[in-house]
């Protein structure tokens, strides 16, 4: 004999004797109701990037070999990373593997090599253009630098991180002042590199004074 039971619309039959007890009534209908609650098409979801769970998004990364992971970046973020590790994987190496690993974990650099600005041979460089109140953190820049060293080739050198802000006023205005009464040579320090627009002024001023004192000859 066989009695029904209704969970979440869906009705199962659970058999027990004809002289079952309320108890076991009782019983049957938990067990229903937690057979009923089981999310079973999970085991099918689990497998894909934009339907997994976020609680099973670091299991389906190991899964596929994400590189680099960190648990404070956003669901979304998770999500396109695993999405692109198999083409990062199977380019790996080269400098589409490189801009497709940073531009999937959305640290916006863009990869530079070396006959493309003039540089050493076989070296590249990352270039990041910065908003105008967009933050800039070591926690990042070490981010950018592991996935460049993970997916570049064996023969490239990352040479360097190069990090540009953008700003809408003009300059910036870079000036040195020095007084002295004795002759000195001025050597401000300049970065190596800034670019701005639409101009760049670098100034220097140097203040000498002399005394010198005539007296008529005897």
């Amino acid at each position: 004999m066989s009695y029904s039971v209704t969970v979440n619309s869906v009705t199962y039959n659970v058999p027990l004797p004809g002289n079952a007890s309320v108890l076991e009534l009782a019983l049957a209908s938990i067990d229903a109701w937690r057979i009923g609650s089981l999310d079973v098409d999970v085991i099918r979801r689990i497998h894909r990037p934009d339907d997994c769970p976020p609680a099973f998004l670091p299991l389906l990364a190991w899964e596929y070999s994400v590189d680099e992971w960190d648990p404070a970046w956003t669901v979304a973020v998770k999500r396109n990373a695993i999405k692109q590790s198999l083409a990062v994987h199977r380019h790996k190496g080269t400098a589409y593997a490189v801009e497709t690993a940073i531009q999937a974990l959305d640290l916006g650099a863009v990869v530079e090599e070396w006959f493309e600005y003039g540089g050493t041979a076989y070296r590249f460089r990352l270039t990041i253009d910065l908003g105008q109140t967009e933050e800039w953190t070591g926690k990042r820049a070490n981010s950018l630098a592991r996935v460049g060293l993970r997916t570049k080739n064996v023969r490239s050198r990352l040479e360097t991180i190069r990090v540009r802000r953008l700003t809408k006023n003009q300059g910036p205005f870079i000036g040195g002042f020095m007084r002295s009464s004795t002759a000195v040579r001025i050597a401000p320090i300049v970065p190596r590199e800034m670019r701005a627009r639409p101009y760049v002024y670098v100034a220097a001023f140097v203040h000498s004074k002399q005394a010198i004192r005539l007296q008529p000859s005897e």
